[in-house]
Protein backbone atom coordinates (compact mmCIF):
# COMPACT_ATOMS: atom_id res chain seq x y z
CA UNK A 1 0.00 0.00 0.00
CA UNK A 2 1.47 3.34 -1.01
CA UNK A 3 1.91 6.03 1.66
CA UNK A 4 -0.68 8.29 0.03
CA UNK A 5 -3.22 5.43 -0.05
CA UNK A 6 -2.99 4.68 3.69
CA UNK A 7 -5.99 5.96 5.63
CA UNK A 8 -5.06 8.68 8.05
CA UNK A 9 -6.14 8.04 11.58
CA UNK A 10 -7.39 10.81 13.79
CA UNK A 11 -5.04 11.97 16.49
CA UNK A 12 -5.81 10.28 19.76
CA UNK A 13 -4.15 11.71 22.87
CA UNK A 14 -2.42 9.38 25.29
CA UNK A 15 -4.68 8.14 28.09
CA UNK A 16 -3.01 10.30 30.74
CA UNK A 17 -3.70 13.43 28.64
CA UNK A 18 -7.23 12.54 27.47
CA UNK A 19 -8.92 14.64 30.17
CA UNK A 20 -6.87 17.73 29.31
CA UNK A 21 -7.62 17.34 25.59
CA UNK A 22 -11.33 16.90 26.34
CA UNK A 23 -11.32 20.00 28.55
CA UNK A 24 -9.56 21.98 25.78
CA UNK A 25 -12.10 20.78 23.18
CA UNK A 26 -15.02 21.79 25.41
CA UNK A 27 -13.50 25.24 26.03
CA UNK A 28 -12.97 25.71 22.29
CA UNK A 29 -16.58 24.70 21.56
CA UNK A 30 -17.82 27.03 24.31
CA UNK A 31 -15.80 29.92 22.88
CA UNK A 32 -17.08 29.19 19.37
CA UNK A 33 -20.68 29.11 20.61
CA UNK A 34 -20.15 32.39 22.47
CA UNK A 35 -18.72 34.01 19.32
CA UNK A 36 -21.66 32.77 17.25
CA UNK A 37 -24.09 34.11 19.86
CA UNK A 38 -22.36 37.49 19.88
CA UNK A 39 -22.50 37.63 16.08
CA UNK A 40 -26.18 36.76 16.10
CA UNK A 41 -26.88 39.38 18.77
CA UNK A 42 -25.06 42.10 16.84
CA UNK A 43 -27.02 41.19 13.70
CA UNK A 44 -30.28 41.34 15.65
CA UNK A 45 -29.43 44.60 17.41
CA UNK A 46 -28.28 46.44 14.28
CA UNK A 47 -31.05 47.70 12.01
CA UNK A 48 -30.83 46.53 8.40
CA UNK A 49 -28.87 48.88 6.18
CA UNK A 50 -31.12 50.77 3.76
CA UNK A 51 -30.57 49.76 0.15
CA UNK A 52 -29.97 52.38 -2.50
CA UNK A 53 -32.96 51.28 -4.59
CA UNK A 54 -35.40 51.22 -1.68
CA UNK A 55 -35.62 53.87 0.93
CA UNK A 56 -36.55 52.29 4.25
CA UNK A 57 -39.61 53.89 5.80
CA UNK A 58 -39.14 55.29 9.26
CA UNK A 59 -41.43 52.74 10.98
CA UNK A 60 -39.69 49.68 9.41
CA UNK A 61 -36.13 50.82 10.36
CA UNK A 62 -36.79 50.32 14.10
CA UNK A 63 -34.93 47.65 16.05
CA UNK A 64 -36.71 44.32 15.32
CA UNK A 65 -36.00 42.88 18.80
CA UNK A 66 -36.03 44.99 21.93
CA UNK A 67 -33.15 44.93 24.39
CA UNK A 68 -35.41 43.48 27.07
CA UNK A 69 -36.29 40.56 24.80
CA UNK A 70 -32.59 39.93 24.04
CA UNK A 71 -31.79 39.90 27.76
CA UNK A 72 -34.68 37.50 28.38
CA UNK A 73 -33.41 35.17 25.66
CA UNK A 74 -29.88 35.27 27.11
CA UNK A 75 -31.21 34.50 30.59
CA UNK A 76 -33.15 31.54 29.18
CA UNK A 77 -30.02 30.27 27.42
CA UNK A 78 -28.03 30.52 30.66
CA UNK A 79 -30.58 28.30 32.41
CA UNK A 80 -30.23 25.69 29.66
CA UNK A 81 -26.44 25.51 29.85
CA UNK A 82 -25.11 22.23 31.14
CA UNK A 83 -22.54 22.48 33.91
CA UNK A 84 -20.39 19.37 34.24
CA UNK A 85 -20.58 17.72 37.63
CA UNK A 86 -17.43 18.18 39.66
CA UNK A 87 -15.95 16.20 42.48
CA UNK A 88 -17.18 16.96 45.95
CA UNK A 89 -15.02 19.76 47.41
CA UNK A 90 -15.00 18.38 50.98
CA UNK A 91 -13.94 14.97 49.67
CA UNK A 92 -11.13 16.50 47.62
CA UNK A 93 -9.99 18.65 50.54
CA UNK A 94 -10.00 15.62 52.84
CA UNK A 95 -7.92 13.64 50.33
CA UNK A 96 -5.46 16.54 50.06
CA UNK A 97 -5.15 16.76 53.85
CA UNK A 98 -4.69 13.01 54.26
CA UNK A 99 -2.09 12.77 51.47
CA UNK A 100 -0.18 15.77 52.77
CA UNK A 101 -0.24 14.51 56.36
CA UNK A 102 0.89 11.01 55.41
CA UNK A 103 3.63 12.45 53.22
CA UNK A 104 4.93 14.76 55.95
CA UNK A 105 4.82 11.94 58.53
CA UNK A 106 6.74 9.54 56.27
CA UNK A 107 9.38 12.17 55.44
CA UNK A 108 9.91 12.96 59.13
CA UNK A 109 10.13 9.25 59.98
CA UNK A 110 12.71 8.77 57.21
CA UNK A 111 14.93 11.42 58.79
CA UNK A 112 14.43 9.91 62.25
CA UNK A 113 15.31 6.41 60.98
CA UNK A 114 18.50 7.67 59.36
CA UNK A 115 19.54 9.72 62.39
CA UNK A 116 19.20 6.76 64.79
CA UNK A 117 21.85 4.66 62.99
CA UNK A 118 24.86 6.86 63.70
CA UNK A 119 26.49 4.50 66.21
CA UNK A 120 25.80 1.22 64.35
CA UNK A 121 28.13 -0.76 62.11
CA UNK A 122 28.61 -0.01 58.40
CA UNK A 123 26.05 -2.50 57.04
CA UNK A 124 23.32 -1.23 59.38
CA UNK A 125 24.03 2.35 58.30
CA UNK A 126 23.79 1.42 54.61
CA UNK A 127 20.56 -0.52 55.16
CA UNK A 128 19.04 2.35 57.16
CA UNK A 129 20.18 4.86 54.54
CA UNK A 130 18.51 2.85 51.76
CA UNK A 131 15.31 2.40 53.77
CA UNK A 132 15.16 6.08 54.67
CA UNK A 133 15.79 7.04 51.03
CA UNK A 134 12.88 4.85 49.93
CA UNK A 135 10.68 6.31 52.67
CA UNK A 136 11.73 9.81 51.64
CA UNK A 137 10.68 9.09 48.04
CA UNK A 138 7.32 7.70 49.16
CA UNK A 139 6.67 10.73 51.39
CA UNK A 140 7.64 13.13 48.61
CA UNK A 141 5.28 11.26 46.27
CA UNK A 142 2.41 11.66 48.72
CA UNK A 143 3.13 15.36 49.12
CA UNK A 144 3.37 15.77 45.33
CA UNK A 145 0.02 14.00 44.96
CA UNK A 146 -1.55 16.41 47.43
CA UNK A 147 -0.12 19.37 45.52
CA UNK A 148 -1.41 18.02 42.19
CA UNK A 149 -4.90 17.50 43.65
CA UNK A 150 -4.90 20.99 45.12
CA UNK A 151 -3.81 22.58 41.83
CA UNK A 152 -6.36 20.62 39.82
CA UNK A 153 -9.40 21.35 42.00
CA UNK A 154 -8.62 24.86 43.28
CA UNK A 155 -8.07 26.89 40.14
Amino acid sequence: MAPEERPRSRFEPPPWEAEAFERFRQERERDQAARELEDALTRVKQPPAPQEEEAAPEDKAADPVSDERVEAMLAELRTQEHTPPGASKPLVNAAIAILGSIGAFVVIEAFVLFSRTRGADQSAVLLAAMASLIMLAIGAGCIAGAVVLYRKHHQ
